[in-house]
């Protein structure tokens, strides 16, 4: 059974998962830490990372590697999401990464990154078979594929995150109902111009990756954070729209103090919340099952399979 690390830097957070995996695929985590480090900072409106949240990602990766290590991990995978495969200087951060800690860092396409975050987040729910939406609110993008456990037969990225959004649109603390109204309506147009035709009301809408957990967290009052509790919980329409208004209605100090968030995710939870409740309304979905799995599961379930151990 080998014992396997991912390294997961993201838009907003970066993520390690260290875990056991059977020849069958079978993933047992035995460490999973998540740390916010704003790599996507202002993205938006420069083009390119800033030195502080490059140097903030690269502290992230050193403590990762070291625990992945101590940990007895006989493999390292680290990859790259939205902000990095966006970003003018990439090319200068990769470089700094591979110099710095001696591991190339994989930068993951839009479709490759729906997929195994796909696969992931089904990797302890075999008994999901029916169609399924699932959707992950990332802090640059928002992957949204639709398919079962036989396979994926839709799968967008789209620029929809927590951290670009929240950039873009909100211009005040707490929310302006202006600004509010502004990021509702791009939102629904995105969702109209690239959804068109996708099936609607599947039998199960699956969320994962930091927005939809700390959202479930926040549900369930959770300080702290028991990721045990929050894999398997439904979040109904009704309870996301109540803390939605709650959420837009505080300023970011007074929600880094609510129940089941992390101080760092305060800033961008707003953003993170309307994008999901306009996709549960896109497809007419009351409930969402979240899943505390996701893309650092994937990577390593696409590692087994490459090695051909299933």
């Amino acid at each position: 059974m080998p014992r396997l690390a991912a390294i997961d830097i993201g838009t907003n957070s970066a993520l390690l998962l260290v875990a056991d995996c059977t020849p069958d695929g079978q993933i047992h985590p035995v460490v999973d830490r998540e740390i916010i480090t704003r790599l996507g900072d202002g993205l938006v409106h420069t083009g390119s990372l800033k030195p502080d949240a490059m140097q903030r990602a690269q502290t992230a990766i050193a403590g990762y590697i070291l625990s992945a290590r101590e940990n007895g991990a006989e493999k390292i995978m680290l990859t790259g999401t939205s902000a990095v495969r966006e970003a003018s200087n990439r090319v200068e951060f990769l470089s700094e990464v591979t110099a710095t800690h001696d591991i190339e860092m994989q930068v993951l396409s839009g479709e490759t990154e729906a997929e195994w975050t796909f696969w992931g987040a089904l990797s302890n729910k075999p008994e999901l078979a029916a169609d399924l939406l699932m959707v992950d609110i990332g802090g640059g993008s928002t992957e949204v594929i639709y398919g079962s456990n036989t396979g994926i037969q839709q799968a967008v990225s789209l620029p929809l995150g927590s951290v670009r959004l929240s950039d873009r649109f909100k211009r005040s603390d707490p929310i302006q109902e202006t600004d509010l109204l502004e990021l509702q309506e791009h939102i629904r147009g995105l969702l109209r111009g690239q959804l068109a035709g996708w099936p609607r009301s599947p039998v199960h809408l699956v969320g994962i990756a930091g927005t939809v957990t700390t959202l479930a967290a926040m549900n369930l009052d959770l300080d702290p954070y028991d990721g045990a509790r929050v894999d398997g919980h439904f979040l109904s329409r009704a309870a996301l729209a109540v803390l939605g208004e709650t959420l837009r209605s505080r300023t970011v100090a007074e929600i880094a103090g609510m129940p089941g968030i992390a101080a760092a995710r305060a800033p961008v939870i707003v953003a993170g919340a309307v994008i999901l409740l306009e996709i549960m309304d896109c497809f007419e979905m009351d409930q969402v099952l979240v899943s505390d799995r996701g893309l650092r599961y994937g990577v390593l379930r696409a590692f087994l399979k490459d090695q051909g151990h299933y």
